[in-house]
């Protein structure tokens, strides 16, 4: 375990929010819509900026690992996500050109990557550390997938127009160095656009310790202003920090709903049997959409 400053404003004076709650290290699981197993490192808000964190937290030794060798897990939810990222994709955009050049970090099995695609996008890359994940790749979408984590020595500089992260900020432990890394990649101009869990949310302030943000895979949970505050202290303009409903199955809500284990032992299963459980709904669930221009490439 290491021990982490603040990622926004770099204090190390925090307040605890929760204690730890870590499983033995074989019980580690980091696949990515896996049943929520109530596990977190400590979690605790900084004094000065409001940031909540983990800390401490895992070091690279045991998480490059664990990322690498995660069971990417495939179901019908994937087709919502792939919609609600290409919706929000389309209404960031200052030009719809299909020649622009797109890349996703943490593409899974490249699910929007294809959306891209048939949306007329055809210069499109993913990277994605996730071996399984890779694997599973539809075919005319693997070759463009990097199955590495992201390093941007190994792309061109400014060779994209667009970078898109989804639901990756809340894994990074230097999410200041992957900005640096996206400015290098990104075009000066090029938009950044960013869907993460939005700590102070509803839903989590309802929830509390049981909200699926508390999580042994999430570092940083930000919030409108943390975020903001990242993205323009590491060389973004940012133009846009909103609010994001999103459409989940009947059957995958009830699964990352915190339920009673009884409950949900029964009813998920149906519902996942049943055309009911296919059912989607449209709800405000705790995630944010943030973009930025990449400003030109200077120290911030």
């Amino acid at each position: 375990m290491r021990d982490l400053a603040c990622a926004v404003c770099h204090s190390d004076s925090y307040r605890v929010r929760y204690s730890e709650r870590i499983p033995p290290a074989a019980a580690l699981n980091f696949s990515a819509r896996r049943d929520p197993q109530k596990h977190h490192a400590r979690i605790v808000e900084c004094t000065r900026c409001g940031l909540v964190y983990s800390n401490p937290y895992f070091d690279d030794t045991v998480l490059i690992p664990l990322y690498r060798d995660a069971t990417y897990i495939d179901e019908s939810q994937l087709e919502h996500m792939a919609a609600d990222y290409l919706r929000a994709f389309m209404t960031c955009m200052d030009f719809v050109d299909a020649s622009a050049r797109i890349l996703e970090i943490g593409c899974g099995n490249g699910f929007f990557l294809k959306k891209l695609r048939h949306a007329g996008f055809v210069n499109v890359v993913g990277v994605e550390p996730g071996r399984d994940a890779v694997t599973k790749a539809p075919a005319d979408v693997r070759d463009q997938i990097v199955n590495d984590f992201f390093r941007p020595q190994d792309f061109p500089a400014a060779s994209f127009d667009a970078v898109c992260c989804f639901q990756i900020f809340d894994h990074l432990p230097d999410p200041n160095g992957f900005l640096q890394g996206i400015r290098a990649v990104l075009r000066p101009g090029g938009t950044l656009i960013a869907i993460n869990h939005n700590i102070r949310a509803w839903i989590t302030k309802l929830l509390g310790e049981k909200s699926p943000m508390y999580d042994i895979e999430h570092i940083c949970l930000f919030d409108r202003h943390t975020i903001r505050k990242l993205f323009e202290a590491n060389g973004f303009e940012v133009t846009r920090v909103s609010g994001l409903s999103n459409s989940y199955t009947l059957a995958y809500a009830a699964k990352m709903f915190p339920l009673p284990s009884s409950l949900k032992s029964a009813l998920v299963p149906f519902l996942r049997r049943s055309a009911v459980g296919r059912l989607s709904l449209r709800i405000p669930a705790g995630n944010m959409l943030t973009v930025g221009f990449n400003r030109m490439l200077k120290n911030p």
